[in-house]
């Protein structure tokens, strides 16, 4: 008689994730705060993942974010797609990055919405997550994968 986690399982690879991860433009990404305490908030990625497991994100300096992942760096990055059946949580650590030549090459119009100052604004930061590991839940099966 097969296992049933045999049955299930999912052939899992750097670039099946970050191609399943583009299609889902928004996440969930929880910090911690100093206190201990979780925090959690959307982000959205903007298709902007690499097949070496990092993912990157816009945001404001002076964000809690921010704050949270420079005196914290590990992180949970979770998606979800519940008519598709599919769950992604991806643990790692965030990284403050303030290229400006980065923030360019990554930059779309969209931003402006929430960065109006653009790319070149010092106020406008990036996250990388570099992610560790990745778990992924779906109709297809289910997969772990260390990144």
């Amino acid at each position: 008689m097969a296992n049933h986690d045999e049955e299930r399982s999912l052939t899992l690879t750097k670039k099946k994730l970050a191609d399943i991860m583009k299609e889902i433009d928004f996440c969930m990404m929880t910090t911690l705060q100093s206190n201990g305490q979780l925090s959690s908030r959307p982000m959205s990625n903007n298709s902007n993942v690499e097949w070496d497991g990092d993912t990157w994100f816009f945001a404001s300096k002076d964000s809690m974010q921010v704050q949270e992942i420079s005196e914290h760096a590990n992180l949970n990055l979770s998606y979800a797609v519940p008519d598709e059946i599919l769950f992604i949580s991806i643990e790692g650590r965030g990284e403050i990055v303030e290229d400006v030549e980065k923030k360019k090459a990554l930059w779309e119009k969209e931003l402006e919405r929430w960065f109006p100052g653009g790319p070149e604004d010092d106020e406008v930061v990036l996250i990388r997550v570099v992610g560790e590991y990745a778990a992924i839940w779906s109709k297809e099966g289910d997969a772990t994968l260390d990144l």
